[in-house]
């Protein structure tokens, strides 16, 4: 559907709806103090949200952040850069720009740093969870790299 169609622009024909009629997406944080990012899909929360409500992105599977500060300080990360508000990904260039496509709305960092351990990067995998901090990283690491021998 066209954002200028005369009859408007209906979310509810493009979102699916969660538990409730509800659309899913991840609960933006209230305040600006003790935010962190999801390593693996660049979600941005509390320290206090991901361990009480896990990330919304990354719980498939065995894979939960939710009530395990072991794996909420493994897998997210204090050190980002930028943020970007997703209301509807599927509709968003800026979204596609930044694999963020198929992530529930929310607020996002542009850019992270920082690994998960071993072990969880192999949970992740196991989960089918893509990890975009990683895939973000290699990709800079390309362009910087065919930009110095571009130079």
């Amino acid at each position: 559907m066209d954002y200028d169609d005369e009859e408007g622009y209906d979310l509810e024909e493009e979102v699916e709806g969660g538990e409730d009629g509800y659309w899913k997406h991840a609960n933006p944080p209230r305040k600006l103090q003790n935010l962190r990012a999801c390593i693996a899909c660049l979600l941005i929360k509390t320290y206090q949200q991901f361990v009480t409500e896990g990330c919304d992105n990354c719980e498939k599977g065995d894979f939960s952040m939710k009530d395990d500060e072991v794996k909420v300080n493994d897998c997210t990360t204090i050190a980002f850069e930028g943020m970007m508000a997703l209301t509807v990904p599927q509709k968003s260039w800026v979204a596609r720009w930044q694999f963020a496509d198929n992530l529930v709305p929310g607020i996002y960092a542009l850019k992270v740093k920082g690994e998960v351990s071993e072990e969880t990067a192999r949970e992740l995998q196991e989960a089918g969870i893509r990890n975009l901090g990683r895939l973000m990283q290699t990709e800079e690491l390309k362009i910087s790299s065919s930009a110095k021998k571009a130079a």
